[in-house]
């Protein structure tokens, strides 16, 4: 029985997350990803250049790892790099 609950923990933890933009498009993530994940996958460009994001509407670090539901802006500069 705890070999079977583990399993479904493990699979649980796998599961991908869904993230929304400020405009409300669904983004699809693994579970475990940040906001330079999610900027790069919006565009190249903005995954490239992200200085920090705004989740749920706080300021918060591109490392912060996202979570089902989240809403992510992503906030750029033109000299920032990775």
């Amino acid at each position: 029985m705890t070999e079977f609950f583990g399993n479904i923990k493990e699979e649980l933890k796998r599961k991908d997350i869904y993230v929304f933009t400020p405009k409300g498009d669904v983004i699809e993530l693994p579970s475990g990803s940040t906001p330079v994940d999610f900027a790069y996958k919006i565009h190249s460009w903005i995954g490239q250049h992200a200085v920090y994001a705004r989740i749920n509407g706080q300021l918060m670090s591109v490392k912060t790892v996202l979570n089902y539901g989240d809403c992510v802006e992503i906030d750029t500069e033109e000299n920032a790099r990775p």
